[in-house]
């Protein structure tokens, strides 16, 4: 440990001899010289006992309340001082509104891609693991059974890298699945067959990264009630080449979905799309044909 010191030099004001006895010189340092301020030893600390002496460590005469000690280190943001000044809203609607985006922000964190996982598990059996265990199923490639939760929140799928396990289909129905959850089923080479019905959060966005993930695999997809997804979304289904059976049951809500389904069929000319009435195309669309 290297260990410093520096102090102040004394140096009488007017430049005097100090020619004298040893107490006429400390009178004479007394009275003449300046004082001494400090004298500081510089020792090689951690980053914590700095972090530790900047909180503590304040001069006496410095009033600090409690709450200083919590403080972070690089100073209060924008977003904190621009919260402080919004009146506070206890009503009803306002606290049913923080608490939906509380849950909003746990499910994303719940579903993030954790590499850990993928790297002890493998991309198929982890992607296995995370949709059953989220209340979906999986069916395994050159097996009949689907594997999914029983009535004790319990399933049988392996604890370890399986070389030969690969998830086939999946049925995620119904579940609360996300774009983030998206990226947990990655590199399925196998999957064929996917059943998204029901799924609140599946949007234009999760629409786009299943075309570009399963675009050489997947044979059956299932959006039906997925009223998310908008005529944007709905237009990346092209992409799915290998596509021969969509279920679209519910999407009404997207403009001019009847002449979009007959695009998809043009691009694809073998896919069967399920839910859709083409007699209740709109006049303006008949035209454009």
């Amino acid at each position: 440990m290297q260990v410093g010191c520096h102090c102040y030099v004394l140096i009488p004001r007017d430049g005097s001899s100090s020619d004298c006895t040893d107490q006429q010189q400390q009178s004479h340092l007394r009275h003449h010289c300046w004082a001494i301020k400090s004298v500081t030893y510089r020792n090689r600390i951690t980053k914590e006992q700095s972090m530790i002496y900047h909180k503590w460590n304040r001069p006496k005469e410095e009033w600090t309340g409690f709450f200083h000690y919590f403080a972070p280190e690089k100073g209060i943001t924008v977003d904190f001082v621009r919260a402080l000044q919004k009146p506070l809203n206890f009503s009803p609607k306002a606290l049913k509104t923080w608490y939906n985006k509380l849950q909003d922000t746990k499910a994303v964190i719940d579903q993030r891609y954790i590499e850990e996982r993928v790297t002890a598990l493998g991309c198929e059996l982890a992607a296995a693991h995370f949709i059953v265990h989220r209340g979906g199923k999986i069916l395994q490639k050159g097996s009949n059974e689907w594997i999914e939760k029983d009535k004790d929140e319990e399933y049988c799928l392996p604890r370890h890298f399986t070389p030969d396990f690969f998830v086939e289909c999946i049925d995620a129905s119904g579940t609360q699945l996300r774009y983030e959850g998206l990226e947990c089923m990655g590199n399925l080479e196998y999957l064929k067959w996917l059943n998204l019905a029901n799924c609140a959060f599946i949007d234009d966005w999760c629409v786009d990264r299943i075309c570009g993930q399963f675009a050489n695999s997947l044979e059956y997809l299932n959006l039906s009630n997925c009223t998310s997804i908008s005529e944007r979304g709905f237009a990346a289904l092209a992409r799915l080449k290998k596509l021969k059976t969509l279920d679209v049951t519910g999407l009404h809500n997207i403009n001019n979905v009847q002449l979009l389904c007959l695009l998809i069929e043009d691009v694809i000319p073998d896919i069967n799309i399920i839910g859709i009435n083409y007699m209740e195309l709109p006049s303006s669309a008949g035209e454009q044909i």
